[in-house]
């Protein structure tokens, strides 16, 4: 890894399972400070056949989820890698 790969510089949004302490720190191989918090503007929707929710924008929507903080570039794409799965 580069030095470039050990600098925080990420917070990002989940929801879903994501939002598991024991599964944020089983793929990123650490435990990032998470905080809550919501999303104005989409709301959740689940599709046939599908076991994880997706979004999609709605003017008064609201999704409860989760921030995690302070990510390298190695660990957003660690996520990267796993998000189609989910």
């Amino acid at each position: 890894m580069t030095s470039s790969d050990q600098s925080p510089s990420h917070n990002v949004f989940v929801y879903g399972s994501f939002q598991e302490p024991a599964v944020v720190s089983l793929i990123l191989e650490c435990s990032p400070v998470i905080v809550s918090a919501q999303l104005h503007g989409y709301h959740l929707y689940r599709l046939k056949g599908r076991l994880h929710p997706c979004i999609s924008p709605s003017e008064n929507g609201v999704i409860n989820g989760k921030i995690l903080t302070g990510l390298t570039d190695a660990q957003l794409e660690n996520l990267d890698m796993i998000e189609p799965l989910f």
